[in-house]
């Protein structure tokens, strides 16, 4: 990646349905250079889509996040394990990690009930694996600018959205575009009126609403960082009290290589998410968590995330 795919990126980073006239324009480009660009990265699975960003709790959705250790599995049924998880309809996210969680799952339900049958579901299939268990509810999000994409690493805007939100009614129409949106964001209007039979002027004054009423919240890229040599790492922690928590979070925003911070209800309160390149820069970012606030600080959870089974966080 060059300095004009990075500026191409970035710019679509803070929309990915920007057309290809209007970035050529914005970079000073010509439009041949920015398709051929694009082209190229996705072929190269670096540009791996364009996702459009929901609150799920506008839709009536409810998001869990489940740590699992498990006892060793022997080749064969760690095959079995991923098969089956990724055929699990309400996990939208699955990694393993290496500490005292090994599996680390995002779950995503409607209800209690639904999320007590799949409990179930998984216990009677892999419960006799299973030595702890821990479940969170998560209850708002911050997702940050992918700073990696800036000349300079820096905070500029956050996409944030939380599970308390009271639902928002859409019809079958509007239901029928997210669903589209959701599998490809750039998608261009005419494509999505040929799908459903409403006219492209209808169809982007309903994408425009659904912005307004915050069940869109934005639409950005999906990469592949590990081409460019990072990693996911991630930190769990407990706070002292709501103070704390949120002088963390104004910390981390603005971190340069802080991504994502979610908060919980449950044993840990926060969840923050780096790309990093090695273990040493972790350990480096674990030493000035501590040092900053460890009197802020109740419980630390390092995780290091060796492969992700399922990648569609929280959409």
């Amino acid at each position: 990646m060059d300095k004009t795919d990075q500026k191409i990126l970035y710019k679509l980073e803070e929309n990915c349905r920007y057309s290809v006239s209007y970035i050529a324009r914005s970079l000073r480009l010509s439009k041949d250079v920015v398709r051929y660009r694009l082209d190229k990265m996705e072929k190269e699975q670096f540009l791996r889509g364009y996702r459009t960003v929901l609150d799920m709790g506008k839709l009536g959705y409810q998001y869990y996040r489940l740590l699992l250790q498990n006892s060793y599995l022997h080749s064969e049924q760690e095959k079995e394990w991923i098969t089956w998880i990724k055929k699990q309809p309400e996990l939208v996210w699955v990694a393993g990690s290496d500490g005292e969680w090994n599996s680390i799952i995002t779950i995503r339900v409607r209800s209690l009930k639904e999320l007590q049958k799949f409990m179930d579901h998984l216990l009677v299939n892999y419960g006799r694996f299973l030595y702890k268990k821990e479940i969170m509810s998560f209850s708002q999000v911050h997702m940050i600018n992918k700073k990696y994409l800036a000349k300079k690493p820096h905070y500029e805007y956050q996409l944030t959205y939380d599970f308390f939100s009271k639902k928002v009614p859409i019809d079958e129409t509007d239901e029928k575009i997210l669903a589209i949106l959701t599998k490809n964001a750039r998608i261009k209007l005419t494509e999505i009126s040929s799908l459903i039979n409403l006219s492209p002027e209808s169809i982007a004054r309903r994408i425009r609403n659904l912005q307004k009423t915050g069940v869109i919240v934005g639409f950005r890229l999906q990469l592949d960082y590990t081409k460019l040599g990072l990693q996911n790492f991630e930190i769990s922690l407990s706070v002292r009290s709501p103070d704390e928590r949120k002088k963390i979070i104004a910390y981390y925003l603005s971190h340069p290589d802080c991504y994502t911070i979610m908060e919980f209800l449950g044993r840990y309160d926060l969840q923050i998410s780096f790309l990093l390149r090695n273990q040493a820069e972790f350990r480096y970012v674990l030493g000035d968590m501590r040092n900053r606030f460890s009197q802020d600080i109740v419980e630390l959870y390092p995780i290091v995330i060796f492969q992700e089974f399922i990648t569609n966080p929280l959409e």
